[in-house]
């Protein structure tokens, strides 16, 4: 599902696109899309799951699991 966004509340930012689809299915026609016209593609959590997310960082040997988002 594609959700177009025509406008905005705010007086700042560009026009935006709302994907509701999985990750895997939805990057490789967004990578064929804006392929060279992208900097970021932000892909928001899942909500509702009940469960943490963490994000893991290499630094020197030691790997650390930091809490990212908590639902």
């Amino acid at each position: 599902m594609r959700i177009y966004c025509t406008s905005e509340r705010h007086t700042s930012g560009g026009p935006g696109e709302f994907l509701l689809s999985r990750a895997e299915e939805a990057l490789p026609g967004l990578i064929d899309t804006y392929r060279g016209r992208a900097q970021v593609v932000y892909l928001d959590p899942p909500f509702g799951t009940g469960d943490v997310f963490h994000s893991k960082l290499a630094t020197g040997r030691e790997k650390l699991s930091l809490p990212t988002y908590t639902d």
